[in-house]
């Protein structure tokens, strides 16, 4: 299989899936290693399920990229993927179209950081179910590192909140004196 780099001609390894939520902190919501290198639109079922045992609910829409193909509907999830805005699209339906789509561009670095920080490109267990357990240390490393910035965040808010009223009311306090 081709990679598209003069340098590397085959693509070795596994394929890892993930599925996130499309708020700020990008929560994954699923993910799964799959042996070889599968089409794109045979991994999105694959991810529907745990995210329809764990969440209780399958998601009403999907946005995918145009690896995904083909489908149009995976049972009631309906898949959106980008394409050329229609002719009798209005412009503000152009905008919502396209802000939709560059939340979608935030799976990239997403993807990155699993790769890079949470070593998602490097498995060194051995077996098979080692690829899927990589991914899943992965995303709890993910979990984690966003629960401790919201947490430092908040403490730091409270902290920080407090210390400037209480320098303000001494000033205020100091004013008032002379």
């Amino acid at each position: 299989m081709a990679k598209g780099k003069a340098h590397q001609m085959e693509a070795f390894g596994n394929q890892v899936g993930l599925m996130a939520t499309g708020g700020l902190t990008m929560i994954i919501t699923a993910i799964r290693a799959f042996e070889g290198h599968p089409h794109d639109r045979q991994t999105i079922q694959p991810l529907l399920e745990p995210q329809e045992s764990i969440v209780g609910q399958a998601p009403k829409e999907l946005i995918d990229d145009r690896g995904g193909r083909g489908k149009r509907q995976i049972g009631e999830t309906k898949l959106s993927m980008p394409g050329k805005a229609l002719k009798r699209d209005t412009p503000y339906q152009k905008h919502k179209k396209r802000k939709k789509f560059r939340r979608r561009a935030a799976m990239e670095p997403l993807i990155g950081h699993l790769k890079t920080e949470h070593r998602l490109q490097e498995n060194d267990r051995m077996g098979a179910p080692s690829p899927t357990m990589n991914a899943s240390m992965a995303a709890t490393g993910w979990h984690l590192k966003k629960f401790t910035e919201q947490r430092v965040q908040e403490v730091l808010f409270y902290f920080f909140r407090g210390a400037s009223c209480s320098v303000q009311r001494t000033l205020i306090i100091k004013r008032i004196e002379r």
